[in-house]
């Protein structure tokens, strides 16, 4: 008699369990293969990824350097600029030149849409608006020009909404014109309102005659601060998509601590706290100064 299990198993339970294993072996292999595949098309995403945000990194980087950095030097005034940008690149700015110890102009503004293409369009309006400065100082030609130009060259269909400020300390004056931008809040002895300017034309639609941008002149008063802001400000969200608005901007700033700096920083900081959790959904964007002649 033969013992049990003394002899090599045969016939069809051998042949099944040679398939089994063989099966496994090739469904093991296959999984190998497409998990070794995806592996790699991650790596080349991953690699993709951090190349694109290494570019809007240096976007960033060039938007910033692009901003006026020398503090204005005109002993009747006080100053302070703000950008906070929602993304990489943003198409918010602002801008500032002096032309003597007493005059200045300034500009605040905000380019349609949002990302890279906000942020090229943004670029080209800067470079023309510091061109346009040095040719015209009065606040509505500046703004003609710089609308002209743009509309002559934009397939894109872009535009802007843009104030352009002229500051004169001896006069005791500023001049403004705007191009379709939120009006700007006056703070005066406490008090706060916006100011009311007549046109709201956008920039960068169609070419425009210099009456469409037409220079206003307001009176300023030892201790005027004024601030100019981008929508980004007043239409931040809660979490019950509320806006935080122009009404509670007027109400926030008449406590804020005096100065262009405590104007900016308290905005911002409300802002914040009134958003909560919500993620910053807009660029946001702050220009402020103070009249104090006084120290001239």
């Amino acid at each position: 008699a033969t013992a049990w299990g003394s002899e090599p198993l045969s016939g069809p339970e051998l042949a099944d369990n040679g398939d089994e294993f063989g099966e496994l072996t090739a469904a093991f292999e296959q999984l190998r293969r497409r998990l070794t595949d995806f592996l790699n098309r991650l790596q080349q995403e991953v690699t993709k990824h951090e190349a694109l945000r290494y570019e809007l990194t240096l976007g960033r980087e060039i938007q910033q350097a692009m901003l006026p950095t020398a503090p204005l030097q005109l002993p009747a005034f006080q100053f302070e600029t703000l950008l906070k940008p929602a993304r990489e690149t943003c198409g918010d700015f602002y801008y500032y030149r002096q032309f003597d110890e007493a005059r200045c102009l300034l500009a605040i503004g905000d380019v349609s849409g949002k990302g890279f293409p906000a942020a090229v369009f943004m670029a080209r309006l800067r470079t023309l608006l510091n061109h346009e400065v040095l040719d015209h100082q009065s606040p509505g030609a500046v703004l003609t020009a710089l609308n002209n130009e743009l509309a002559r060259r934009n397939e894109s269909c872009m535009f802007a909404t843009m104030q352009c400020i002229w500051l004169d300390a001896a006069a005791g004056k500023m001049v403004i014109a705007n191009g379709g931008h939120l009006p700007p809040v006056l703070r005066r002895d406490r008090e706060c309102r916006q100011l009311t300017l007549r046109r709201n034309i956008l920039i960068g639609v169609f070419e425009r005659e210099e009456t469409d941008f037409p220079d206003e002149s307001f009176a300023l008063e030892a201790g005027d601060e004024l601030l100019f802001y981008t929508d980004g400000v007043t239409e931040a969200f809660d979490e019950r998509r509320q806006l935080f608005g122009e009404e509670r901007l007027l109400t926030i700033l008449p406590a804020a601590p005096s100065g262009p700096a405590a104007l900016c920083y308290t905005v911002l900081h409300e802002v914040m706290k009134y958003a909560g959790n919500v993620p910053q959904s807009d660029d946001i964007t702050m220009l402020a100064f103070r009249f104090c002649p006084e120290t001239r």
